[in-house]
């Protein structure tokens, strides 16, 4: 013990705030009472020089010490019980149990030492230890639920980083995806304008077939047109269109005159083709110049205008569709609301084409065959 306390002394004498002193068993060798306070006196002068400390003891005193020190914590190194070997895991904040009662027993001790060494130990003493080995108990709960969360952790980085991946491929799939039908609907959009253009230099030709054949391919286009995903446009309350109107159809940027407007649609006039578009679709716009209305009818030129009478002899049942859906239409813009159909005896197919097609019509309101002096059965007299 006086070796102990000479190498302490100069120690204390020599250290300073550079300094790294450690003590194994500080306060061994010598009563525990008085030894435990001698340490203590010792770590005081040590944390005035503000030296770094590491003290080994198994005094009670100064575990408690430590607690209730702020400059001082506390740390014990792990000791399994059961095999009776250290594990080496160093605990901070939690002093170590000397576990010298279970050590002995599981040593052989007998019990009737055990109980009696027990006896000797003072309450305070016996409830430290208890507590000192609740607390390793609990630690060693905290740290299997902390293993868990971390093995938890790592699956969840796991699966995060396969569904970033997955994600990311399907990302790519899909974009390219989108830009193949991009590319699909540009390409159906060109054939469009380009059978347009078609029918409009066949409008312009002398023969009567190719103005037909320029109308049917018209009505196939804007079909199709009318088919194709477009953007949503909306128009404000305040803007009112009525017939005389001058309109843009939004999706294809058409001008057209609006002829009458119904149940939230409008009844238009472009060219020779006679719409019917839902008034979200239109954009009002301002009256056609000369030279606008010359390009807008470049496709009628030649054409026969309609009259409430159209004579489809010689035509066959694919045209029927075509020729009354433009007939029917203006008998509505010219406020007719009867029109004869000459079809002709014939065999009966031209005429029964007809019908089938009026009864499809609901703006029909009926139809009927010509008095003798209408023509009789070559000619349907329609209503609308």
């Amino acid at each position: 013990f006086s070796s102990h306390i000479s190498r302490i002394i100069e120690v204390i004498n020599n250290c300073d705030e550079n300094s790294l002193v450690l003590l194994d068993e500080l306060g061994a060798g010598t009563d525990p009472v008085e030894g435990a306070a001698l340490s203590m006196a010792i770590i005081d002068m040590l944390l005035t020089k503000k030296a770094k400390t590491v003290v080994s003891t198994h005094l009670s005193p100064l575990k408690i010490y430590a607690l209730n020190k702020p400059e001082v914590i506390n740390a014990s190194v792990e000791f399994d019980v059961d095999t009776l070997k250290p594990t080496y895991h160093l605990i901070m904040g939690i002093p170590g149990s000397s576990n010298a009662l279970e050590i002995s027993r599981r040593l052989g001790l007998p019990g009737e030492v055990l109980n009696k060494a027990k006896e000797y130990m003072s309450n305070e003493s016996t409830n430290f230890e208890a507590l000192i080995s609740e607390l390793h108990k609990e630690r060693s709960k905290i740290e299997i639920i902390k293993r868990e969360l971390i093995e938890e952790k790592q699956k969840l980085e796991e699966l995060k980083e396969k569904y970033n991946e997955r994600f990311e491929k399907l990302k790519k799939k899909r974009l390219g995806e989108l830009d193949r039908e991009l590319k699909e609907l540009e390409e159906k959009l060109s054939t469009y304008i380009r059978k347009i253009e078609e029918s409009i230099n066949l409008g312009r030709s002398e023969k009567e077939e190719d103005k037909i054949k320029a109308v049917k391919e018209l009505y196939k286009a804007k079909e199709k047109l009318h088919r194709s995903p477009s953007s949503m446009h909306s128009v404000t309350d305040d803007i009112h269109i009525e017939a005389g109107d001058n309109v843009k159809i939004l999706d294809t940027g058409v001008i057209a005159e609006v002829i009458s407007v119904k149940e939230g649609k409008a009844f238009l006039k472009a060219g020779i083709l006679t719409l019917e578009v839902p008034l979200s679709k239109l954009e009002k716009v301002k009256p056609l110049q000369k030279g606008d209305e010359e390009k807008s009818n470049s496709i009628v030129s030649g054409i026969q205008r309609f009259s409430d009478e159209l004579d489809i002899r010689g035509m066959t049942t694919d045209d029927v569709p075509f020729v009354l859906d433009d007939f029917i239409d203006s008998l509505i813009r010219t406020n007719r609301s009867k029109g004869y159909i000459i079809h002709g005896k014939g065999t009966g197919k031209l005429a029964e084409a007809v019908w089938k097609y009026l009864r499809q019509k609901r703006i029909v309101k009926r139809f009927r065959i010509g008095t003798p002096k209408e023509g009789g059965h070559g000619v349907t007299v329609i209503e609308v």
